[in-house]
């Protein structure tokens, strides 16, 4: 198993600061979020507290995660 994400990371779609790009057309997987950095293209805000942190999600692959603002 490894072994086929090490080789599908291969050929998968870089932007300009080598982070592996999130799209329509190449969703990430849900299993490879921990594998290297994402760029999510098709991304909106779901939640915001009003003060502390905001929660996002991409459309093309499920994949939520949250923001902290800073102080």
């Amino acid at each position: 198993m490894e072994t086929e994400i090490v080789n599908l990371l291969k050929s998968w779609p870089r932007n300009n600061l080598g982070h592996f790009v999130c799209s329509k057309e190449r969703p990430m997987p849900l299993e490879f979020k921990k594998e290297g950095r994402w760029e999510h293209d098709d991304v909106h805000e779901t939640d915001y507290d009003g003060e502390f942190s905001i929660e996002w999600k991409c459309e093309s692959c499920g994949h939520i995660w949250r923001t902290e603002m800073p102080d």
